[in-house]
């Protein structure tokens, strides 16, 4: 049933690479199984939001769910590299330099030693980053109910909830003035990777080469190079711009009514 004759349990347990040579496992961005994926995070983020939001600010479990959704990132990733290893798949490719992973490293600062740099950046960045890793997920190749997606799809799901959770608390307020921290973060990340994926061949951050990812191939076949690279990262910047601007408009219209 599963190929080269592995045992349910073998291919659920197997990582990355081997599922891109195997056509017809993976699963069709949009299609049945990812949308049901989608709702199951829709469902769970909300939840979690909601939950942490309610609880009194002194209760000891508020702490502690913080701390679940915060480290989460970190131990789905010890996971499917330690899996990866086990398997002799772990490569260059596996490092955690995405900016998801420079997400994932903020957030679980801000969840051990809350403070402002951190909370601007994951309101910022986390979001939009898990936002857009649930909507065209790099693990699609891999069928749906592949540890790649189980932990894929949870992982990102806390990206997105958990500076929502500190949101929706107050325990973050974004400012305006403060926009420059995320801004100096993605700067900050593609003078680094740049240099990083031309010297190593590696392509970090979806540069020079998004390799398939959606939307971002459809921009890259239209523009080429260098033109995707600077476009990706000026349209970053106008999202962060975005995201402070509906904030502050919700903050408005909240104050007013």
């Amino acid at each position: 049933m599963f190929p080269n004759g592995m045992t349910w349990w073998e291919a659920f347990l197997l990582t990355g690479q081997p599922w891109w040579n195997w056509p017809g496992w993976g699963f069709r961005l949009f299609g049945a199984q990812h949308l049901l994926w989608l709702a199951l995070c829709a469902i769970l983020i909300p939840l979690l939001v909601k939950r942490y939001a309610k609880m009194p600010k002194g209760d000891p479990r508020r702490r502690r769910m913080l701390l679940v959704v915060g480290i989460f990132p970190q131990c789905s990733l010890a996971l499917t590299n330690f899996l990866c290893a086990s398997q002799g798949l772990y490569d260059s490719t596996r490092l955690p330099l995405y900016l998801c992973n420079v997400c994932e490293l903020l957030i679980l600062i801000d969840t051990l030693h809350p403070n402002i740099f951190c909370g601007e950046c994951a309101f910022a960045l986390s979001i939009a980053c898990g936002a857009a890793a649930l909507l065209f997920p790099g693990w699609h190749q891999c069928p749906a109910w592949n540890i790649m997606s189980v932990t894929g799809f949870a992982e990102h799901s806390c990206l997105v909830a958990f500076p929502l959770m500190r949101l929706a608390s107050g325990e973050v307020k974004p400012r305006w003035q403060r926009i420059w921290m995320p801004l100096v973060t993605v700067v900050a990340y593609g003078c680094a990777i740049i240099p990083y994926n031309l010297a190593f061949g590696s392509n970090f951050g979806f540069i020079p080469d998004p390799m398939g990812t959606q939307p971002l191939e459809g921009i890259y076949q239209l523009l080429g190079n260098p033109s995707y690279t600077l476009l990706v990262f000026l349209c970053a910047c106008a999202g962060i711009a975005g995201e402070y601007a509906i904030f502050e408009l919700t903050l408005r219209k909240a104050r007013q009514s």
